[in-house]
């Protein structure tokens, strides 16, 4: 049992760049196949076309996003620790990266003659890549704003469970000094106040067994 004057353990804040969990995983894998999915409809004419165009966008997107998403999750506690500012750029940054990194490794292995390596398609792939993970981030710093108060209100149970005992042994020491020289006021001590012995057990059933101690009992 950890000592009455260490401070409370309290949980960790909500991280924006907490993604190590399977259902964030499938929403940025719905989301970023989605994005691609709705391009390609104004793009391509037919559905052969649609699930080729298809197959070889997400043979690119999918490397990138679980690159982008590993090492988030990795570097979370480093990157929490940065201002919004610096937040945001590395999101985006490491976005376009991600998703530079994997048309490049897509380009080279592919045939000499249907490479068609250019300039303009390269910044294409990184803007996609960082207008992706700009909307992604997006959600997750609100996701993390969402557990905030929740992280609160377990920090605050946290921290009266830990000085309700400490008020209440120290008015048991205050009592068991007065007994014998001012018996009244030890009294009073004991009963007399809500945050005493008596009042501090009598509010605990009160509000796990209202029923009961509304009928019968009286502190």
């Amino acid at each position: 049992m950890p000592a009455l004057d260490e401070p409370p353990a309290a949980p960790p804040e909500p991280s924006a760049f907490d993604v190590c969990h399977a259902g964030v995983v499938l929403r940025a894998m719905l989301f970023v196949h989605g994005v691609i999915g709705l391009g390609l409809a104004f793009a391509t004419d037919g559905t052969a076309a649609w699930w080729r165009g298809f197959a070889t966008a997400s043979t690119v997107a999918l490397p990138a996003l679980l690159v982008w998403l590993s090492t988030a999750c990795l570097a979370q506690r480093a990157l929490a620790r940065l201002g919004i500012g610096w937040q945001w750029a590395v999101a985006l940054g490491w976005g376009a990266a991600c998703a530079t990194g994997s048309w490049s490794l897509w380009t080279v292995l592919q045939p000499p003659d249907a490479r068609g390596v250019g300039a303009q398609a390269a910044l294409a792939v990184a803007g996609a890549g960082a207008a992706m993970a700009a909307a992604f981030f997006h959600w997750l710093r609100q996701r993390a704003q969402l557990q905030l108060p929740a992280a609160t209100v377990a920090r605050l149970a946290e921290l009266q469970s830990r000085i309700r005992p400490h008020f209440l042994f120290n008015t048991l020491n205050s009592a068991i000094a007065l007994v014998r020289e001012e018996p009244a006021k030890a009294e009073t001590l004991w009963y007399g106040e809500s945050a005493g012995p008596i009042g501090v057990i009598g509010n605990t059933c009160h509000r796990r067994w209202p029923a009961a101690t509304s009928q019968s009992t009286k502190w």
